[in-house]
This record gives C-alpha cells, sequence and structure tokens, in this order.
C-alpha cells in the first residue's frame, strides 16, 4: 500500500483498527521473530490504539522530529510533525501515525526533487530508509529498468536506469553532483555506486566525478566498459550502433560524449574515494578493459582493487546474483540470465563453456552474495532531537527555495534528453 492510500485510510479510521496496524507495519518494513505472516500479526505494536506506538512509529519514519499532540474532549486528536501540516484523526494515535506518514511523504519528495535536475534521460527510484543510516547505495542499470530492485539492501537506495541510451556519458558529470547534494541532505558519510557492463561505465564516471569533502565515495564495478567515446573499433554490443548513430543525429549528446566518453584519470575526491572491479579472470574482452583501465588510471594503486571470478562470461554479476542452493540451481539459474541479456547473445557453446567452468566458480562464490560485495553500513538508530531535526528543515528549505531562484550553475542546468 502507499502512503497516500494509507493516509487518506487513517482520516477515514473511526478509531483503533488492527488491519491499519498491519499496513503501518508493512510501510515501516517492522520485523520481529513471530510478527506479520506467521501468527497474523500478533506482535505488530497497536499503532492506532496507543499513543506510546505511534510515538515510536514517528521516531523511526521522522528521526530526530519535533511537534506535538492534543486531544479532545470526545476522543478525537490532532498532531503534527517538523512544522508540518496539522492532521485531525478519531484518536491522538491515529493522529501522530498521520503525523509520522506525512513527515515521511514531504522528506520523500523534497529528496526526490533534488534528483529532477540532472535533465530528463535519467530514470530513478529511491527508496528510503525509515531508521538514518550511513550509506547511500547507487545502483545504476545496464538495460531500461531498474536493476536488483526487489532487494532490500537495508540503506537508503537510488535506482537509476537510462531512457535513451547513451552508454551513461549523458551529463554524468550533473547525475554526480545532483547525488552528492542529495547524499549531504540526507546526512550519509558514504555514497556506493554500483553498475555492470556499461552501467558499471556509468558508476566509474560518476564515482570519479563525485566531489563532496563530507561524504566519501565507493565505486564497485562488475566487468565495466572503461571507454566509450572515441574508440578505435565498436563495443561488441548490440545497441552500441544505435548509439554511434545518435551521435551523429544529436550534436548536444555527441558533445557530452567528446567530454564524458573517457573516464578521468583520477578521482575528484583523492583520499575518500575507492573502486573495486570484479570480472571474469577467463573472459578476453573484461581482461583487455580492466588493461586498459589500470594503464589510463593515474595511480590506480592507491584507491583501485581488482578481483576476479573464475569464469568466462561478461556477466558476472548474475552468477554472484544466482540462486546458490546446489551446483545445479546454481547452472539453472545462471543460463537462464545469459539467456535474458539484452546486449550479447548467449549461444550454446556460452552455455557449455559455462556448464564445464561451473564446479570451480560455485566452489569460489557460493558463500558470497551481493551484499556481501557490496559491503554497504546496515541502518543505525538515533537518539531524537529537536533542535537537529529543525536545523535540517531550516537547510533544505533554504537549499531548494535557492535552487527554484537560479544559481550560478544555471545555464548548464536546463532539463536536456538525448
Amino acid at each position: 500500500m502507499a502512503i497516500a492510500d494509507l493516509i487518506r485510510d487513517l482520516e477515514l479510521a473511526t478509531g483503533p483498527d488492527r488491519s491499519l496496524d498491519l499496513s503501518i507495519a508493512f510501510i515501516v518494513r517492522y520485523k520481529r521473530e513471530n510478527d506479520v505472516g506467521t501468527t497474523g500479526g500478533s506482535n505488530v505494536p497497536p499503532y492506532t490504539s496507543s499513543v506510546d506506538a505511534a510515538l515510536q512509529l514517528l521516531h523511526k519514519m521522522a528521526p530526530n522530529s519535533s511537534g506535538g499532540v492534543s486531544w479532545q474532549a470526545d476522543g478525537s486528536g490532532t498532531a503534527t510533525a517538523n512544522d508540518g501540516v496539522y492532521s485531525h484523526a478519531a484518536n491522538p494515535a491515529i493522529a501522530l501515525c498521520l503525523a509520522a506518514l506525512r513527515s515521511k511523504e514531504e522528506h520523500d519528495r523534497v529528496h526526490s526533487e533534488v534528483l529532477k535536475r540532472s535533465g530528463g534521460n535519467y530514470r530513478m527510484h529511491l527508496r528510503l530508509q525509515s531508521l538514518k543510516c550511513d550509506t547511500l547505495l547507487v545502483v545504476l542499470s545496464p538495460y531500461q529498468g531498474f536493476m536488483m530492485a526487489k532487494r532490500d539492501f537495508g540503506v537508503h537506495t537510488l535506482y537509476i536506469y537510462e531512457s535513451t541510451n547513451s552508454y551513461y556519458t549523458f551529463q554524468t558529470d550533473l547525475l554526480s553532483e545532483d547525488i552528492s547534494d542529495l547524499a549531504s541532505n540526507l546526512g550519509v558519510r558514504e555514497v556506493v555506486f554500483t553498475g555492470s557492463s556499461k552501467a558499471g561505465y556509468g558508476a566509474l564516471s560518476a564515482g570519479r566525478l563525485f566531489n563532496n569533502a563530507k561524504v566519501s565515495a565507493r565505486v564497485v564495478a562488475f566487468s565495466p566498459v572503461t571507454r566509450v567515446h572515441p574508440l578505435d573499433k565498436p563495443l561488441p554490443f548490440k545497441t552500441f550502433p544505435a548509439f554511434l548513430n545518435l551521435l551523429e543525429r544529436k550534436a548536444h549528446v555527441r558533445d557530452c560524449a567528446e567530454r564524458l566518453g573517457l573516464l578521468p584519470k583520477d578521482p575528484m575526491s583523492p583520499g575518500r574515494y575507492r573502486e573495486r572491479i570484479i570480472f571474469g579472470k577467463y573472459c578476453e574482452y573484461d581482461r583487455g578493459e580492466i588493461q586498459h583501465l589500470l594503464s589510463w588510471t593515474r595511480d590506480p594503486s592507491s584507491f583501485m582493487s581488482v578481483s576476479t571470478i573464475p569464469a568466462s562470461t561478461h556477466n558476472v554479476i548474475s552468477l554472484l546474483a544466482a540462486d546458490k542452493t546446489d551446483l545445479e540451481t546454481f547452472v539453472s539459474s545462471c543460463i537462464a540470465s545469459g539467456e535474458r541479456d539484452s546486449e550479447l547473445p548467449w549461444l550454446p557453446k556460452d552455455s557449455d563453456t559455462l556448464r564445464a567452468e561451473a564446479p570451480e566458480i560455485f566452489e569460489a562464490i557460493k558463500n558470497v552474495t551481493i551484499e556481501d560485495v557490496l559491503d554497504v553500513c546496515p541502518r543505525r538508530p538515533v537518539e531524537v532531537s529537536a533542535k537537529s531535526v529543525n536545523a535540517r528543515h531550516s537547510m533544505f528549505r533554504k537549499f531548494f527555495s535557492k535552487r527554484s531562484r537560479g544559481s550560478t550553475t544555471a545555464p548548464h542546468r536546463n532539463k536536456m534528453v538525448p
């Protein structure tokens, strides 16, 4: 259930409602042994009947919040949080629930506005955690759709894909800048960029361009493309001819590719930046790309690490994401993923090669997950402080009012699409 729908149902509620408690629990991803799904939600807090439970909800959904709650002789209640609207409901607990949900809804809207400034080519979905956490994970997709969107990484996660395929050369500098602004607003300590193949190039490009004095950056790139334009020979992907055609037809796209088609030799924030490259040990194309990356980068040993998986496939991220229940299941899962690949043809010989390599691959990664490789920080609880939340919301208002009036970088902030 969407937050807006839950707010409407709470406004219409005439009193405590256990079904609404369950809906709130799903929104905040409430987890406890023997809770929702096992005993009908008997352990879910009584959000709509208990002021204490509703206050806990508010502190989860709006950390460091301030506000107030009141009640009337007829049992109805009114609540507000963080200078938001006053929420009126059948009882004080429900009013607090409304205040908590509206605060989160506004919080999500404000952060989403930041991401609209990068231009019209990037499609994004921002998934924020109810509890404050130290990490923003940025997942760039090599296809039109959000990669790994079904996974809950336990940290703030921004999913991105391109609506028009520019091989992540179109306004990637602005994208990195906006992610930096978002990271500052969220109060995280680290941004982790990740992507595979051409999205690996996007992760490396955005990561090396990331410049934030208070937030560190890290890239985990799987079999990344390491150069896009100009090239001596085309990349071996199905969509690359269409990309070259796009450059011929649209000058502003070509201008971006000429600026951003090769990676920066140095990160913008040396000392606060790290890269991890993972690729198939027996994949000739990937070996060539990584050799180029190492020779192109200035002093790679100072921030880059490279590791391999004993495989010939370019799509190593699918090996890590595969079902590893047993070897047979692993092989079936990997072949199914390869056959769905929209960029590289999967031939019968590829299946034969995978079957031959599978025992070694499985032994190497059977206990390794995507989450292990990304090494993202878990959520962390925070103490409630009215002073800090008021300062934070004041900063948001000043930041966005300034941007809405226009900044010194306004000329290149125009929304452009390929």
